[in-house]
């Protein structure tokens, strides 16, 4: 068991590696295998190698962190909600996070990158923290159902209210309109000087809580009589969600289907229900998710590029009808 999972960890870094050197090949201008050893390892000066250190070196290490947040942020929400269709898209985190961008470009015209991340934060962990009350505070226990559906209804509360506010002003619609379909690219990597400690953070805490994720395969009486704060544990792991996908929407914007997809791939290629496992799994399967979607993106339009949200949403749709489809046989 442990060397298959060995050889699953293996294959797919390898996948990893061959996604990256791609991304650095591909695009408008495109370089050899040969070009990039120069560049990296002999350290010579090439023919447009501006191109690769000032655009597709950010683009590809975005690429990754974003997918690596984004992946382990919907193991952790789906696990904590019980809920295999949740992810921090679908409950309405990405919708809180534009609707708090929108705002600070309409009402009070601010444009810097460093600002408008920390407010995209800023809307995304207020978001999360409603989901948190929402689980916690009241007499019964909200059901998956009702807790997906408290989930869509601000997502489409934040939605309608960003609509109205670029109806209100529609010089802000083009400023606005590359950031809300998510992108990797033109990103610079100044933007995580004051967003790492919270990915680091984050990070930390999900790998401490392992074991009481593990705990949430079992109800709710079993978790107390094994030593389980079901309440303590949704707490603090919303917290990392918050903590995660906030950081990943304040860097490349709102991206659906990431979280949503990630982790059924990895639990369908590694065969495991151990977060011990899907949490670094999901990391690895989530940023070769991303990295592959925004390579697609260069060339679905080419020589024009799609941003990478719309590339992930063509991709993600089709995975995401065909799981339901499958749930669906698998209960009949």
């Amino acid at each position: 068991m442990k060397n298959r999972h060995l050889l699953n960890f293996s294959f797919v870094i390898c996948f990893l590696i061959v996604l990256i050197f791609l991304s650095f090949m591909l695009g408008y201008h495109r370089f050899s295998v040969v070009d990039l050893f120069r560049v990296f390892l002999m350290r010579e000066s090439i023919s447009h190698d501006e191109i690769l250190f000032d655009l597709r070196l950010p683009r590809t290490t975005i690429a990754i962190l974003v997918g690596m947040l984004l992946g382990v942020s919907g193991v952790l929400i789906q696990t904590i909600t019980r809920n295999p269709f949740a992810s921090p898209g679908i409950m309405g985190i990405n919708s809180g996070a534009s609707l708090f961008v929108v705002c600070a470009i309409v009402c009070f015209h601010i444009t810097g990158s460093f600002w408008l991340s920390l407010i995209a934060f800023m809307g995304a962990f207020i978001v999360s923290c409603l989901i948190v009350v929402a689980t916690i505070f009241p007499k019964k226990p909200l059901s998956i159902m009702e807790l997906t559906l408290f989930g869509a209804s601000i997502s489409a509360f934040c939605m309608a209210l960003t609509q109205g506010l670029l109806i209100y002003n529609e010089s802000a619609i083009e400023q606005v309109i590359y950031w809300l379909s998510g992108s990797v690219s033109n990103r610079k990597l100044t933007v995580l000087t004051y967003l790492w400690p919270l990915i680091v953070i984050g990070l930390c805490f999900a790998f401490f809580n392992i074991k009481h994720l593990n705990l949430f395969h079992l109800d709710e009486t079993a978790m107390s009589g094994v030593g389980g704060d079901f309440v303590k544990i949704k707490l603090i792991v919303m917290m990392i969600v918050a903590l995660l996908s906030g950081a990943a929407v304040a860097i490349a914007g709102p991206i659906a289907f990431i979280g949503l997809i990630t982790p059924h791939l990895t639990r369908l290629w590694f065969k495991s229900y151990n977060h011990l496992m899907l949490i670094p799994a999901s990391a690895l399967v989530g940023a070769c998710v991303l990295l592959l979607s925004d390579i697609l993106s260069r060339f679905i339009l080419y020589p024009q590029e799609l941003p990478v949200g719309i590339a992930t949403a063509l991709i993600g749709a089709p995975i995401f009808f065909y799981l339901i489809l499958n749930r669906k046989a698998q209960t009949l």
